[in-house]
């Protein structure tokens, strides 16, 4: 039998040749017995060769790749997982859709318990590394992964979900190092999922089974990243989150939940066994919170981690019990703990619990009543809150309870934060003991004077004083009527009200102001006039009493008749029996049965007589809602998917005043009586017709868009302002976060632009949607307030389409944390722009400032490309506005080396100043390593080197990839910043793969110890490249060391150094030795050797020129390329001392014997000798055909007398390409002419960032100009075009 490494290499002779070499291959593979190593001769080959032949013939060899992956998972050895791997991954090689059975019995081989086998590189790190950093450990979790993303690729995952289930519960059951691994990666890969659906009746099997182990002695979970314990963990995560009828297997996951309390729960941070316990929480206890039975037993639990000294486990428990307040009985055997916890201060949310546990154990909360008053000195207004819901309620049946704490309240009541609710318990408590407030009437009426939505509490107050006797119903009828006068027409009601009630006592009193309320019988408000009318019914002895005295002797007479009505029934039945003897008697039985129906017919008429006044008397209710609101009640009021409830919620009330509104007979016509309470009529009807708009209740939406249309009749229109202009920034933003947009309009306004906002534009009576389009056509940029609710928003959604539709530039301002893109139709738009961060971590308050300066600045420069500030707007605090951005690396000016004293040397360069350049010098890199790249932007640009980085060349609204694309085809080299997170990154991956196919040389700095060259994609480009060790953090801190010096000498191999690079102010004391350094280093680097100066082979200059018009091959002669020279080989030839490349850890003893790649210096140049040149693929951009041209499209040969022939440019796609100066072909043309030619300096487009930052300085009194990525550009004239 063929070893191995033999099968390898008949592979590699004939890879074509599948038929033939499987069987070898499967038996060498069985017979292997290596199992720990990662890598392999024929692990290799079978990647490379064999792969790679299968996928070229799509699917044929199906069959033996099928007999492969079997065979390696079989095998259970660590390179043969890396192989099953990549087989999983890759479609090409086997489709799994047709093959259902054979992946259940490669799921099962992972159920078989294998040990745990450490190589080499495992014993460099120590025997204490966790078995999933092992090699063998990692590439059983990788290929487990890779099977679930390829099952879930050919869209079986859901169906063998059911047989990886079977398998989690036999490895749950006592297992190895290796069936730990294997079970946490079966259960912890958030993107492919499996699926729990139908197998709840096997989940008991599986918590009994981790229940065992758990209890077995063996298990230790006292850390939280310990492999056994996120084992567990993620089973019980995924198991409780996906699977249904949780009733199958609660007593199962309660046990687990019982034993994991019974160990200590406390410290920082918490144990394995507390991460358990949240788990728990928040996938059973949480999720079935509305479930009694279920959670009725978890619930003692709960309160012990309530009790617990770790913050993070207490607060997961008072969000459960705030999960379930509601559920009273769970509440109730608890109330001590939770009262005790909310008085500690754990919890401001446990608040939420006192009122529904005052209903049901109310003795409790009385016993701690006086330690609650106490405590409230010392509470926040969140917790007062809560109290004084509670005391609510307490005041209707224990009011005495409260008294000695009336100073408390009348001190809090003028804190406008909780006056509401305060004014609320003193409204209660003035029923039962008036004669308390007679002295505190007059604060409680300046209290309402500042705070008018308390108006009706206090007004209840006034009428409770006024009743005790004839000289406070004097009093308090003259406070009540003089407030009458002056009050809004909203609170009339509420005042006639409690007038009515002091009359009631004291009737001669009220008569007194029959003057003064008579006048209201003309008010617009609704039910006004008809309070006004019973007003002076009551006092003309004309009241709803006497009409229900009326209305109770009808139901004494219809209880009579029928009474009658029924003997007379009784007497018909008697009367049947003897119908032959008494046939006269039942005659006149029915001639008073006749009698009898028509009286009832008069009954009937009498009865629905009533039911129309007492319909009279109910649209008589006092309210202050409008008349249209009596339709919407009645479509709203019926039980449906957006009914009134929805409304309410969707108008900002909270859930207790939906359950209080659920009592009412009418709840529609209550939300809209309060809402208009405490609203403006304008601002309420708009809220109110955009929320049934979002509700998709286009039947109530109807109604009050009439409503609308017929004010608009009876409303004048005046003549339209012509002459003002039309805002040119238009806010689109969701109404819940108006205040905050206001303030960002407030400021944007001052800085002179002019802003379209609804409540700014909008008056009564506009139609909405045509306002909307006015706006929006009128402006030149389109901001987007994003939140959550923005995005989920229909009208925010038509919003953003017209702007995409007109083609207006959108900036997207982030004023709350959300995913980005945002999920639904906006994420298309979105996807492609860059946002604005306006957000922050602190608290701030609404309706004032809460972003960071340099975000606005940013914005204004993000709106100034678009529209210019209005000079005669513009505030003092904007006035010399020039953006700002911090944590920017700093460009430092490089002093010129000469100074000229001709006046048109100095106007030449005071024009170069002012032009933009072009970064030669592209860094790519992954954003966590962005603050020592900051750094190193910083020390470049010191030495004159432009840069593009990404911070510096994009704000709010600039296409992502656009300007990335840009940035690297104009560049002539890229510095890649190589770190294990950068290989692993797609838009990397991009930047890279790009590099490589427009041929731009490349740099690599290796940040992070890792293997080079890295794995994956990248590992194609990197392969022949040396890169510079930047590993020490003294290297990365400030970039001064020699490893900086070797990335300086390697620029100007391809980059030119700028003569100046213009900073927008002039540097500080702190910043002049640095520059002073900067000009050090750049005075003493040594430059590039000169491309002349390096003498090729005469053989070689031979076959230049043939070769430059010549395709690259591609036929069997690759195999034959030079492979790179070694570091000891280029010390052998140059006769010098190379300092070796520092080399992360190899992960193969097999790695050291690699040639290292050739160092950046010429080799020819070190050893004399002839190196060919080694072959490049062929290109794909037409573009990138072309070789350099000529400086000029004359023949430069003239210049010397010398005949040089002119190369044939391509025609150009880009008119701009023709302005740009070619650099020089093979020679040098200065030479020819005995001239020095200076290198022709590209232009570019600069970022509104980096514009501003090299922008010239500008005197005081001048006005700031910003700049414009449209703006004309000046060209710079070369040296080689004035000589020719």
């Amino acid at each position: 039998m063929p070893s191995t490494k033999e099968v390898a290499e008949l592979i590699k002779k004939d890879p074509t040749a599948v038929e033939s070499y499987m069987p070898l291959v499967l038996e060498a593979i069985r017979d292997d017995k290596d199992i720990a190593e990662k890598y392999g001769d024929l692990k290799d080959a079978v990647a490379k060769e064999v792969f790679e032949e299968v996928k070229s013939t799509n699917n044929k060899h199906e069959k033996h790749m099928l007999e492969l992956c079997e065979t390696c998972l079989e095998k259970r050895a660590t390179k043969y997982y890396h192989l099953a791997k990549d087989m999983f991954k890759e479609k090409r090689i086997i489709n799994w859709k047709q093959h259902i059975p054979l992946a259940e019995k490669l799921i099962k081989t992972f159920e078989v318990p294998v040990a745990l086998v450490r190589n080499k590189n495992d014993d460099w790190w120590g025997k204490d590394r966790k078995p999933s950093g092992t090699e063998m450990g990692g590439a059983l979790k990788d290929c487990i992964k890779a099977m679930l993303e390829g099952f879930d690729r050919d869209k079986i995952l859901k169906k063998v979900s059911k047989c990886m289930v079977e398998v989690l519960v036999k490895l749950c059951k006592m297992p190895n190092e290796l069936q730990i691994i294997a079970g946490h990666a079966f259960s912890s890969n958030s993107f492919h999922k499996l699926s729990w659906d139908g197998t709840e009746k096997m989940l008991p099997a599986l918590y009994n089974n981790l229940y065992e182990w758990m209890t077995s002695g063996n298990v230790d979970l006292e850390s939280q990243s310990d492999d056994k314990t996120r084992f567990i963990s993620d089973i019980i995560k995924s198991s409780l989150e996906g699977a249904g009828s949780p009733s199958k297997y609660a007593k199962e996951i309660y046990k687990i939940y019982q034993y994991v309390l019974t160990h200590d729960l406390d410290g920082q941070p918490f144990s394995g066994y507390g991460l358990l316990a949240l788990t728990i929480n928040s996938g059973f206890v949480v999720k079935n919170c509305s479930n009694q039975r279920l959670i009725r037993d978890f619930v003692p639990g709960v309160v012990k981690m309530l009790k617990c000294d770790n913050e993070q486990l207490m607060m997961t428990a008072s969000a459960c019990i705030t999960s379930f307040y509601q559920q009273v009985d769970l509440l109730a055997p608890c109330a001590d703990d939770v009262m005790e916890a909310f008085l500690d201060g754990k919890s401001d949310t446990l608040g939420l619990c006192l009122k529904p546990l005052y209903g049901v154990s109310p003795e409790k909360i009385l016993s701690k009543f006086d330690q609650l008053a106490e405590a409230m000195e010392d509470m926040n207004q969140t917790n007062k809150t809560y109290i004084y819901m509670l005391w609510d309620d307490v005041a209707k049946d224990n009011a005495k309870l409260l008294v000695p704490h009336l100073d408390l309240m009348m001190d809090d009541v003028t804190n406008s934060q909780i006056c509401h609710q305060v004014v609320s318990v003193l409204g209660t408590m003035s029923i039962k003991f008036p004669g308390q407030f007679v002295d505190k009437i007059d604060k409680l009426m300046r209290v309402a004077k500042q705070t008018p939505y308390t108006i009706h509490a206090v007004s209840k107050i006034v009428a409770s004083v006024g009743q005790i006797n004839e000289k406070q119903a004097e009093r308090c009828m003259k406070i009540l009527v003089d407030k009458l006068k002056i009050i809004e027409d909203m609170w009339v009601m509420v005042i006639l009200m409690d007038m009515k009630r002091i009359g009631r006592k004291h009737v001669e009193v009220l008569k007194k102001y029959r003057a003064d309320i008579e006048p209201f019988m003309k008010s617009q408000a609704m039910g006004v006039a008809d309070m006004v009318q019973s007003l002076i019914d009551f006092m003309e002895g004309r009241s709803l009493e006497a009409l229900a005295d009326d209305v109770e002797d009808v139901k004494e007479d219809v209880q009579n008749l029928d009474n009658r009505v029924t003997e007379t029934e009784e007497n018909v039945d008697r009367l049947d029996k003897t119908v032959t003897e008494q046939g006269q008697e039942i005659d006149n039985v029915k001639n008073e049965v006749t009698e009898q129906g028509q009286r009832l017919g008069d009954l009937e008429e009498v009865v629905d007589d009533t039911i129309v006044r007492v319909d009279e008397i109910d649209r008589k209710t006092i309210t202050n809602a409008p008349k249209w609101s009596r339709d919407i009640a009645n479509l709203l009021n019926p039980e449906h998917e957006h009914d009134w409830r929805f409304l309410a919620i969707r108008l900002g009330f909270t859930g207790e005043d939906v359950r209080n509104w659920a009592l009412s007979p009418d709840p529609t016509m209550a939300i809209l009586a309060e809402w208009y309470t405490i609203h403006k009529s304008s601002e309420a009807t708009f809220a109110i017709l955009t929320a049934l708009q979002d509700m998709g209740r286009d039947d109530a939406a109807t109604i009050v868009e009439e409503a609308l249309q017929a004010a608009d009749k009876v409303v004048p229109k005046a003549a339209p302002d012509i002459s003002e202009k039309p805002p040119r920034v238009f806010i689109s933003y969701q109404w819940d976060h108006q205040p905050e947009v206001k303030v960002i309009q407030e400021h944007l306004e001052k800085a002179g632009f002019n802003c379209w906002l609804d409540i700014g534009q909008m008056g009564g009576g506009d139609s909405l949607f045509a306002k909307i389009n006015e706006g929006m056509r009128a402006a030149k940029v389109v901001l987007c307030m994003c939140t959550e609710k923005y995005s989920k928003s229909e009208n925010c959604n038509k919003e953003v389409n017209l702007a995409n539709l007109l083609n207006k530039p959108i900036i997207p301002v982030l004023i709350e944390k959300i995913d980005w893109p945002p999920s639904g139709s906006m994420s298309m738009l979105f996807a492609q722009l860059l946002y604005i961060q306006f957000f922050t971590d602190k608290e701030y308050v609404r309706g004032e400032k809460f972003w960071e300066d340099a975000k606005f600045a940013e914005l204004l420069g993000q709106i100034s490309y678009h529209v210019a500030p209005d000079e005669e707007m513009i505030t003092d605090e904007y006035r010399n506005w020039v953006p700002q951005i911090d944590d920017l690396p700093k460009v430092v000016k490089k002093a010129n080396e000469k100074t000229s004293t001709d006046d048109n040397t100095k106007a030449e360069k005071a024009t170069d100043q002012t032009q933009q350049i072009i970064p030669q010098v592209f860094i790519s890199y992954q954003w966590d390593k962005q603050t020592e790249i900051k750094t190193l932007y910083s020390r470049l640009t010191s030495l004159g080197f432009s840069c593009w980085l990404d911070i510096m060349q994009m704000g709010g609204g600039d296409p992502l990839y656009s300007k990335i694309d840009k940035g690297i085809r104009n560049a002539k080299v890229v510095v890649s910043i190589v770190t294990p997170k950068y290989a692993l990154s797609a838009n990397c991956r991009r930047e890279v793969s790009l590099t490589d196919a427009l041929r731009k040389p490349i740099i690599p700095l290796l940040m992070q110890r890792m293997t080079w060259p890295p794995e994956g994609p990248m590992s194609m480009p990197f392969a022949q490249l040396l890169y510079i060790d930047c590993t020490s953090e003294s290297t990365q801190k400030e970039f001064r060391d020699a490893k900086f010096d070797d990335l300086v000498q390697k620029l100007k191999e391809h980059a030119t150094v700028e003569d100046t690079v213009v900073q927008s102010a002039p540097p500080s004391d702190t910043e002049k030795p640095e520059i002073e350094e900067a000009k050090q280093v750049e005075e003493e680097s040594p430059s590039p050797p000169a491309a002349e100066n390096i003498k090729k082979p005469e053989a070689e200059e031979k076959e230049e020129p043939a070769q430059q018009n010549q395709p690259p091959k591609e036929d069997a002669k690759e195999d034959q390329k030079l492979q790179p020279i070694s570091t000891e080989d280029r010390a052998k030839l140059s006769g010098s001392t190379v300092p070796q490349q520092t080399q992360p850890p190899k992960e193969d003893t097999e790695e050291d014997q690699k040639l290292e790649p050739m160092s950046t210096q010429d080799p020819a140049k070190l050893s004399g000798s002839t190196v060919p040149q080694q072959t490049q693929p062929p290109k794909e951009d037409a573009e990138e055909d072309q070789k350099l041209q000529p400086i000029s499209t004359e023949d430069p040969a003239k210049l010397s007398g010398s005949t040089v022939p002119q190369q044939t440019q391509p025609p150009k796609e880009d008119p701009k390409e023709d302005q740009k100066l070619e650099p020089v072909s093979s020679q040098d043309p200065a030479k020819l002419s005995g001239s020095t030619v200076p290198e022709a300096r590209p232009q570019s487009e600069m970022g509104p960032k980096h514009a501003e930052v090299i922008q010239p300085e500008r005197s005081a009194s001048a006005p700031k100009e910003r700049a414009r990525p449209d703006s004309p550009k000046k060209k710079k004239k070369s040296s080689m075009c004035t000589i020719l």
